[in-house]
């Protein structure tokens, strides 16, 4: 029945669209990973994901810092 075939078609683009933003998840964490000099500790690891990218400010006693991640 066509209602049955669109609801499956649906669930399918679902699925693929998880697949393709973990896809990308991936691709960004490892673009941030070599971003990094081989000293630095790995980002890559089961479980994790990019979450956000943006400007960073650190304030310390001694200072201000601003970062783009």
């Amino acid at each position: 029945c066509f209602a049955e075939a669109a609801k499956q078609v649906g669930e399918i683009a679902v699925h693929i669209n998880e697949h393709v933003r973990q896809n990308e998840n991936f691709q960004k964490m490892l673009s941030i990973q070599n971003s990094f000099d081989s000293s630095a500790p790995k980002i890559l690891a089961p479980g994790r994901e990019f979450v956000m990218e943006g400007k960073l400010n650190k304030v310390s006693h001694l200072h201000w810092l601003e970062i783009y991640l």
